[in-house]
């Protein structure tokens, strides 16, 4: 989710410099060859609170467009209720 998309420094926001990072970052280092990002379980209430600083730039389940100044409405819902085709938000 945005938390990995952002570790990974492909947008997103969430609190740089936290200890919830260097937990994950440590973690993630001591590992040979990771392909995800990992923590000690005793750093778990460390990356809870990075993880409530974590938001996305568009709203949950949407897409952000190339110009990343837009994001695209995905989700059915809104949509139907955008459109007018009696859906409720």
């Amino acid at each position: 989710g945005v938390l990995v998309t952002w570790l990974n420094g492909d947008g997103q926001h969430c609190g740089k410099g936290s200890i919830g990072e260097k937990a994950i970052r440590r973690a993630t280092a001591s590992v040979t060859n990771p392909t995800n990002y990992w923590y000690a379980a005793d750093a778990a209430n460390k990356v809870r609170e990075l993880l409530e600083t974590c938001h996305g730039t568009c709203a949950q389940f949407d897409a952000e467009l190339h110009d990343h100044a837009h994001c695209q409405v995905i989700n059915p819902l809104a949509l139907h209720f955008l459109q007018g085709d009696g859906g409720t938000c």
